[in-house]
């Protein structure tokens, strides 16, 4: 992925929102929302 580019990325474990919280951080990428519906979670992440 190239830099300013968004990822769209879904699971369905509940543990994914701290995960990708993290690894967003120490990646330094923008976690710019997540949300939940029906046990299925879904992020998008854009590439620093």
């Amino acid at each position: 992925m190239s830099s300013g580019e968004i990822l769209k990325m879904t699971s369905t474990d509940p543990g994914s929102v701290n995960d990708v919280t993290f690894w967003s951080k120490i990646n330094k990428n923008y976690l710019l929302s997540h949300a939940e519906d029906g046990g299925v979670y879904t992020f998008y992440i854009q590439k620093n």
